[in-house]
């Protein structure tokens, strides 16, 4: 079965014997306009998976916070939005999209002071 991400093809097994589906290799390929075919292009590997970036994603979102948040810090929305950018050297925009990723998955929780602290019952996956 051919499966594509992007401008990049892969070949799934779809029927098989005795084999499990990580046993066989996932052949990927694009379309190349100089040949004006399809040349390969490598092995798809475990880290090329979507769930595996999301996963690798939320865990430096966890580091992150750990250092911006540790010690029983807290900051208001904007505040922490600027800690992240000076921790991590992001702009504004990127460093927003990692408050969110905090935020979503509960590593920080809003306190009636309406600043965000570390969430200490949060459990890293």
């Amino acid at each position: 079965m051919v499966k594509a991400e992007g401008d990049i093809s892969f070949i799934e097994p779809k029927i098989f014997r005795y084999a499990g589906k990580s046993d066989i290799p996932q052949l990927m390929f694009r379309y190349d306009k100089e040949h004006g075919y399809h040349v390969g292009c490598g092995i798809k590997s475990e880290e090329s998976t979507e769930a595996f970036k999301l996963q690798k994603r939320i865990a430096k979102a966890w580091e992150i916070c750990q250092q911006i948040f540790s010690g029983q810090r807290s900051y208001k929305y904007g505040k922490a939005v600027d800690e992240i950018m000076k921790n991590t050297g992001k702009s504004e925009s990127p460093a927003k999209g990692i408050f969110k990723d905090m935020k979503a998955h509960e590593m920080i929780i809003q306190g009636l002071d309406e600043h965000w602290r570390i969430n200490e019952k949060y459990e890293p996956v």
